[in-house]
């Protein structure tokens, strides 16, 4: 049976077992639960799947995804890492893009053992730590060696090749890039308004004003390296939503298992995306709870001696502008405070919020 008929997630038996059929007809769903979280529609499924697997995942589009939330993309992304690189990814098993009565975009994939799943970061030591960051080091260069992108801004899939049940083909071709340009500094400061405008109606309101001049000046400097040629800003695929929330590891020394959701894809630079998986890596926002180790700098360090090992070298960019980025996620961060940590109770909010107000006056 179903779990979640509540959620507006939710589907119906029928739904689920007819987009199970459109990619394997001869699979027959045991059971489904509905996974916990998210937007999107995610089921574990239970098979009774002759020379198939016992279990799958099935990922679906919600009605109110009109764009499909990703889901066109992920799947042609897990193909083409898969392919491409020696990260650990879910093997897709079919994509539907398009099919009446069904909740399309829609793909089956690779369900992913998480019997050894760590997924609370006070759990791992700090050896642990530092191999899963130093992996997440190498698997970034391998990332950012592909070339799949040619400007900044939100990967989504370009309409190549739909399909109706098959496997997508690992194709650089299968991507656009919207909702960005050409020019970085002005794609962050594109960001830097978006998300200094939203701190209006937070409890951060009061730190707008200082926090914008500051990444205005940021911003500035960021025009400046790209006008007198110092740095160049080459557009990459980012990994950038990288912790134990979508790492599924082994066991709790910290060696990857697999690599999952990739709903979510951007195309940046490489130090944007170092910099901001460097504090994901590390438990983002809930780093500042009292019950918190804070292993920023750990897991820092290691992130880029894995990202050298691989690509012989850490962006320049990283080092003359990382702490702009993280300033920026800092601010992201402040903005997602309610939603990230609405299960908590508010003296952990509180004790989080200060804590994202002192890393902001660092930073600025």
């Amino acid at each position: 049976m179903t779990d979640g008929d509540d959620d507006p997630r939710s589907l119906s038996r029928d739904v689920i077992e007819r987009a199970v059929a459109a990619v394997a007809p001869e699979w027959q769903v045991a059971d489904a639960t509905l996974a916990d979280g998210g937007h999107l529609a995610v089921y574990v499924l239970d098979l009774d799947a002759p020379d198939g697997p016992d279990s799958a995942v099935l990922k679906a589009t919600p009605p109110e995804f009109a764009d499909g939330g990703g889901v066109h993309a992920e799947p042609r992304l897990l193909a083409l890492v898969a392919d491409r690189t020696s990260i650990p990814v879910p093997t897709v098993y079919g994509v539907v893009d398009e099919r009446a009565r069904l909740p399309t975009p829609c793909f089956l994939m690779e369900h992913v053992d998480r019997d050894g799943h760590v997924d609370d970061h006070r759990l791992l030591d700090a050896d642990a730590l530092a191999r899963l960051a130093r992996t997440t080091g190498r698997f970034l260069a391998e990332l950012h060696d592909l070339d799949v992108v040619d400007r900044f801004g939100t990967v989504a899939w370009s309409g190549d090749g739909p399909l109706d049940g098959g496997r997508p083909r690992a194709s650089a071709d299968a991507f656009a890039v919207v909702d960005g340009g050409p020019d970085w500094p002005d794609v962050v400061a594109d960001w830097v308004d978006l998300e200094c405008s939203n701190l209006e109606s937070t409890r951060f309101a009061d730190c707008r004003s200082p926090l914008r001049a500051a990444l205005d000046d940021r911003v500035r400097a960021l025009e400046t390296a790209s006008e007198r040629g110092d740095l160049e800003f080459d557009p990459v695929l980012a990994r950038i939503d990288h912790g134990l929330h979508n790492v599924v590891l082994a066991d709790e020394g910290g060696d990857v298992a697999s690599v999952i959701d990739w709903a979510f894809a951007l195309a940046t630079t490489p130090g944007y995306d170092l910099a901001v998986v460097a504090d994901v890596l590390t438990g983002g926002v809930r780093v500042h709870r009292d019950d918190h180790p804070d292993r920023r700098n750990l897991a820092a360090d290691a992130l880029l001696d894995g990202y050298r090992e691989r690509a012989g070298r850490v962006p320049v960019e990283y080092g003359a502008h990382g702490e702009t980025y993280q300033l920026l996620a800092t601010v992201r961060a402040m903005n997602h405070l309610q939603r990230v940590l609405d299960d908590e109770p508010p003296a952990v909010r509180d004790v989080v919020a200060r804590g994202l107000r002192e890393r902001a006056r660092a930073l600025a």
